[in-house]
């Protein structure tokens, strides 16, 4: 039996757009249209998009997963995309657009654990920096110097920077309601060049440091593009050169500049503030680094 008020003309797109318009309402346009974007890219076109609510089942869901894989996405690609597809679904079904949650039996693909993110080594970064385009070296730069999400950066305009107070603005979406948080980094000697130097000739809302349409996919592919160059060129030097780090994404810079700052003795809580998290989460991802530092320090102390 249909619960009060179910809506079972209702395909599985529009019910994904209504979503995406409530999101848009709760937590801002840059949620939406990143769902917007998404599902553009993921679900248009597709037959579980022409899928009527009252006839879906788990059957149509798993083979629109399953051919996310097809397509060439990674497993935990295609397990972020069915997290989205879910939300979306759990809003049709409080709005009472469908009767049952078929949904909540397809599992996502299992994947191997690996570590939180790759440390880059300076010589590793030069290289990585000197093989890449000029909009990817530009981004990631300003990653390595700051830490912060890629997110964060991407929205970063002119106007973000402070050059009388030498900080940087940060916003990012976080938490159930989207409710938009901000921290000011720092900046100082090369860091605080590098974007002056992205500022200049640019009127205020203007991306300081993000390609105008670049977005998450298209960094990613310009670094694996990146790193497929650098192997090549390797391995035509020396068939038994090392290959550079295959899986570096942009996240890694974060990491990199986080391990950075606690290895050269900045203390946790300063790395949690200037990172925006927790102290909590530093010592739980990044506390190798912590005791290499502290023992560091301690080996200098004279005890007698």
């Amino acid at each position: 039996m249909d619960r009060p008020g179910h809506a079972g003309a209702v395909t599985v797109e529009q019910a994904v757009e209504t979503y995406i318009a409530n999101r848009r309402w709760l937590q801002g346009s840059a949620a939406a249209d990143r769902d917007h974007k998404l599902f553009a890219r993921t679900l248009r076109g597709e037959l579980l998009a022409r899928v009527l609510l009252a006839e879906l089942d788990a059957t149509h869901i798993e083979d629109w997963r399953n051919g996310l894989i097809k397509c060439g996405r990674s497993r935990q690609t295609a397990n972020r995309i069915l997290r989205q597809f879910k939300a979306a679904m759990n809003y049709a079904f409080r709005k009472n657009l469908i009767a049952a949650q078929p949904w909540k039996s397809v599992d996502a693909f299992p994947v191997p654990e690996r570590s939180r993110q790759t440390y880059l080594t300076i010589e590793e970064r030069r290289v990585l920096l000197a093989a890449a385009g000029p909009e990817l070296r530009t981004f990631l730069t300003a990653l390595l110097y700051t830490a912060a999400r890629p997110g964060e950066l991407e929205r970063l305009t002119v106007r973000d920077l402070d050059l009388v107070s030498s900080t940087l603005r940060l916003t990012m979406s976080k938490g159930k309601g989207g409710v938009e948080r901000e921290r000011f980094f720092c900046l100082s000697g090369a860091a605080l060049e590098f974007f002056r130097l992205q500022a200049e000739g640019k009127a205020d809302g203007e991306l300081l440091v993000a390609a105008p349409g670049w977005g998450r996919t298209r960094w990613s592919r310009a670094i694996r593009k990146t790193v497929a160059g650098i192997n090549t060129r390797r391995r035509e030097v020396d068939p038994q050169a090392r290959d550079f780090p295959v899986d570096v994404c942009c996240y890694d810079m974060r990491h990199t500049a986080i391990s950075d700052w606690l290895i050269n003795g900045v203390d946790i809580g300063t790395v949690a503030k200037l990172a925006g998290t927790s102290v909590l989460m530093i010592d739980r991802h990044y506390h190798k680094f912590i005791r290499s530092a502290v023992a560091e320090q301690l080996a200098k102390i004279a005890v007698v």
